[in-house]
């Protein structure tokens, strides 16, 4: 995935975070991406690894938080879904 052109977030406070790019783990997945108002926002690329989608991955655009606009979806068997959010 391409670097973004927003400064890279600064703090641990991930709720913080607004129009930068960083990384953010939680015990289901892993974002690393663009951010605003503390939310998954831009471009980015998200790896799956909760029970159930281990191994997934998305990259595309999110907007407040959700997948949205244009992206590609890969499940852990190989099979893809492109397009439309």
């Amino acid at each position: 995935m391409a670097q973004s052109s927003l400064p890279a977030c600064l703090g641990t406070d991930v709720t913080r975070w607004t129009a930068c790019f960083g990384t953010e783990s939680t015990a289901g997945h892993t974002y690393i991406g663009e951010f605003k108002d503390g939310m998954s926002h831009g471009k980015g690329m998200m790896d799956i690894f909760a029970s159930g989608f281990n191994g997934d991955k998305y990259v595309g655009e999110y907007k407040d938080g959700l997948r949205n606009g244009q992206g590609t979806y890969t499940f852990a068997s190989g099979s893809k879904y492109v397009g439309e959010y």
